[in-house]
């Protein structure tokens, strides 16, 4: 009895600590294409209802934009925050800065989740940092290298133009995220423009680490209840 007992808490422990694993395909539009074809049940931010030079802290209903330091700019200044190059030139319109040793966390309000994340990136470098999590947990970290790795003719130092693209996360059908947080290393900066998410919506898939383990409880309950029967134990004591 008490080694069935063990061996039940163990499994349950080691099933416990398995973290799941979402799928995430990573792609990049082709240069020149600043926002991404509009779908229904997206949002789309792109900052120009905010004031250029505040910390990026506000909300538009769906999305709670919180700074640690990034914030909204228009133009450039050297050393400091350079609009993304899109078709035509600079972007002449507003955008998000996240400077060095600053984070921008994007939470999706109202208990929702979703399943795509869209943004226009200026030049990559590999200190920028894009991390996805879901109920406080990450689940995955893009860096500079890790996104224009897709495209095999860009410099290993990412100043190219031709890095300036429009980059879309797509989830799994079983797969989801609720946070969003874009951060830059020691040096300045990470800029970016269009923000898009498109919200899920929750489907019968794999379940997580805590479900098989109820389950797998449940199971071993039943089958040992049944056990102590067959066996004309008493299932119950009275004392």
């Amino acid at each position: 009895m008490r080694k069935s007992l063990a061996l039940l808490a163990l499994t349950a422990a080691c099933i416990a600590s398995v973290p799941a694993k979402a799928a995430v395909t990573l792609d990049l539009l082709n240069f020149g294409t600043n926002v991404p074809a509009v779908v229904p049940g997206q949002v789309l931010e792109t900052f120009d209802s905010r004031s250029a030079g505040s910390f990026a802290d506000f909300t538009n209903g769906a999305l709670t934009f919180s700074s640690k330091g990034a914030k909204v700019e228009n133009g450039s200044v050297a050393g400091q925050y350079a609009a993304p190059f899109m078709a035509g030139g600079a972007d002449k319109t507003n955008y998000l800065s996240v400077f060095g040793n600053t984070t921008e966390t994007i939470k999706i309000n109202n208990g929702t989740v979703g399943n795509y994340f869209g943004l226009y990136i200026g030049s990559l470098d590999t200190y920028n940092s894009i991390s996805f999590y879901k109920n406080n947990a990450l689940i995955q970290t893009f860096g500079g290298n890790d996104i224009t790795g897709l495209i095999a003719s860009l410099p290993a130092n990412l100043t190219s133009a031709q890095s300036n693209r429009y980059v879309e996360f797509k989830f799994d059908l079983a797969s989801y995220f609720d946070t969003v947080v874009l951060g830059s290393g020691a040096q300045n900066s990470f800029e970016v423009d269009n923000i898009a998410v498109n919200f899920a919506t929750l489907t019968q898939g794999v379940p997580e680490a805590s479900t098989w383990m109820m389950m797998i409880i449940g199971f071993m309950s039943v089958g040992f209840i049944g056990y102590r029967r067959r066996n004309g134990g008493p299932a119950f004591r009275l004392v």
